[in-house]
């Protein structure tokens, strides 16, 4: 399979969900230089704003056409997240796990309403949250696609 040529619809959904993986990563990479550009000022704060665009961009501009010709080329007999391919089930599992973190990181950012939120403005706790929904969703989900079953 070369890699933007996938040669039947399951490969196709397999790369869909690859490079839904790859995109979660750079959304949260967006969102994390959205945070640290409230603690930042001046050239610092700049650079970040290129990395936001330089990740939206991406997104934008390279993601969405991709999912749009593999859809316009396989239509509907490609849906990577009905599939019952190991890597879909990875993305399912990590969507679950991904659940369990962000309860979790919200109660702990509930519990420490004085220390954290009363910190920050509401933009910027969103924009935490949203990093935290992100990067755990990335990550769990290339933990579980690389899980060999080895027990």
């Amino acid at each position: 399979m070369s890699f933007l040529k996938p040669s039947n619809a399951s490969e196709a959904a397999d790369l869909m969900i690859t490079m839904t993986g790859f995109v979660l990563g750079l959304a949260a990479l967006m969102f994390a230089s959205k945070v640290m550009e409230t603690f930042f000022e001046g050239s610092v704060a700049s650079v970040l704003d290129y990395v936001q665009l330089a990740c939206a961009g991406i997104v934008l501009l390279g993601y969405m056409p991709f999912m749009i010709s593999m859809k316009s080329r396989f239509g509907l007999s490609v849906n990577p997240w009905k599939s019952e391919s190991f890597l879909a089930s990875s993305m399912r599992k990590a969507a679950w796990t991904t659940v369990g973190v962000l309860l979790l990181s919200l109660t702990l950012l509930s519990t420490l309403d004085n220390l954290v939120l009363s910190q920050i403005s509401s933009e910027v706790a969103v924009d935490v949250v949203l990093f935290i929904l992100f990067i755990s969703l990335c990550v769990s989900f290339f933990i579980f696609s690389n899980d060999q079953g080895f027990e």
